[in-house]
């Protein structure tokens, strides 16, 4: 979603509860910490969601996020779907989105990171997961795995 889409959706929601509209710069720290959240169907209903609460939630960035996990949950094989159709062809990672690696130490242990050459790891781990390339995990004294 647009910081616009999200500045007229607060609007509507304080609006419809008969309070006043927060100020930009309190709209701005909401957003930052909701606009992971698409536009269309999902911010929609999430809004929706919210207006037919019986309150306005203390918590408006609280609510988002509960709205978005319902949805999420509720559909499960749209999104799936989505995330399916959005692999692409990836031969550094062999299409998985992960680069598997482990160390040559007395207790060994397996490394994942996510390929920085392709975005088929959406949907599994977000983007604070580290992003390493081959040569760099080579570098940290591991052993790529293929």
């Amino acid at each position: 979603m647009t910081r616009s889409e999200f500045q007229t959706a607060v609007c509507e929601i304080f609006v419809f509860f008969r309070q006043k509209p927060p100020i930009d710069s309190a709209i701005d720290m909401i957003f930052e910490k909701v606009k992971f959240i698409p536009s269309g169907k999902p911010f929609e209903e999430i809004v929706g969601g919210i207006t037919n609460l019986d309150s306005l939630p203390r918590n408006l960035a609280n609510a988002f996020k509960r709205g978005w996990t319902s949805w999420i949950n509720a559909n499960q094989s749209c999104v799936h779907q989505q995330q399916e159709s959005q692999k692409t062809q990836c031969d550094y990672c062999n299409n998985t989105g992960f680069l598997f690696s482990t160390n040559t130490g007395e207790n060994p242990y397996k490394y994942v990171s996510r390929c920085p050459r392709c975005r088929n790891w959406i949907g599994d781990v977000n983007e604070s997961f580290p992003a390493y390339t081959k040569e760099e995990l080579r570098g940290k004294g591991l052993i790529v795995l293929k």
